[in-house]
């Protein structure tokens, strides 16, 4: 699933790829046709699933989704729409690992008492604010294409949000401990996942 919220983002996520470059009147890149899909995840209900998944077992994998997979071609036209803006959208080829249509079971995350609450178009809504709130962000932010395929990753997974809250999640992939914070407190860690 595509996490998204308001954020200083450094990993060129494509809401707020779209985001920036629709307050600064500029094309909307799409890598594909007008039929390819995403999965979008608001940050805290993205927040909430690992906060219960950390709850419930180690030893269960889950899917964190929004449940909600939406034409790429929508979300670049909500983003124009909401802003005003003169941009255009543009397709280009498809990114060769990049999934064409992406939707995300999280029926076990939901067995365990997950349910999104934030949905694309409130999401964008809240994203459009914090961005008018924080214009040093759109004068920070450049899309430099870049991409994670896994390389460099495999030993520490690190990732920054801001939803009105800071969220910070540190983890590994072996052994080591798992933790979470919510504006600098530790709240959630387990030490023994392998």
């Amino acid at each position: 699933s595509t996490v998204y919220g308001p954020m200083f983002d450094k990993t060129s996520r494509l809401i707020n790829n779209f985001l920036t470059s629709a307050f600064k009147n500029e094309d909307l890149l799409i890598y594909g046709d007008e039929n390819k899909t995403l999965d979008f995840t608001y940050v805290d209900d993205f927040v909430e699933g690992i906060m219960l998944a950390i709850k419930n077992s180690w030893n269960k994998e889950y899917n964190i989704s929004g449940e909600q997979e939406e034409l790429i071609l929508d979300v670049a036209k909500k983003i124009i729409n909401e802003i005003g803006s003169k941009s255009k959208i543009r397709f280009l080829p498809a990114e060769k690992a990049q999934p064409q249509n992406v939707k995300v079971d999280i029926s076990a995350l939901k067995d365990i008492g997950y349910a999104p609450k934030i949905d694309i178009d409130e999401g964008i809504k809240k994203m459009i604010e914090w961005y008018k709130k924080h214009p040093e962000a759109l004068e920070m932010y450049e899309d430099k294409g870049i991409r994670y395929y896994n390389g460099g990753l495999e030993d520490k997974v690190q990732a920054s949000f801001s939803a009105g809250t800071w969220y910070h999640l540190v983890g590994t992939w072996n052994t080591t401990a798992i933790a979470f914070y919510v504006n600098g407190t530790l709240v959630g860690k387990d030490t023994t996942r392998s």
